[in-house]
């Protein structure tokens, strides 16, 4: 197809480069099962939702987001004294989570 457009990111070469990165990140996203570093998880969500928004990449399918997000939640609420010394500071930190999927949702709807 070559170029469809006059952007950085509206050409095959530009395209194949962006999946080439987008696919690293995606094989490190886990099965909502195996999630053993949540704040790293959380990252590499957050960058695959830019990678989808902002330069084409193609998204998780919307089920394995919501499953993620799911288990993310769960095991946030389960190890959220670990980490947080206040109900404040967790509580924000849950919202920060909760708020990046809802971003990845929208983008996932936009993109179809």
């Amino acid at each position: 197809m070559g170029s469809w457009g006059f952007g950085n990111f509206q050409n095959d070469a530009a395209l194949d480069y962006v999946e080439g990165i987008a696919d690293q990140v995606r094989s490190q996203l886990v099965h909502p099962d195996e999630i053993e570093d949540l704040l790293m998880l959380m990252a590499q969500v957050d960058m695959l939702r830019v990678l989808v928004e902002h330069c084409n990449a193609r998204p998780p399918e919307e089920a394995e987001l919501i499953a993620l997000r799911d288990a993310c939640l769960e095991i946030f609420d389960e190890e959220k004294e670990e980490f947080y010394s206040t109900p404040e500071d967790a509580a924000e930190r849950r919202d920060i989570i909760a708020k990046t999927f809802c971003r990845f949702l929208k983008v996932r709807k936009d993109w179809d």
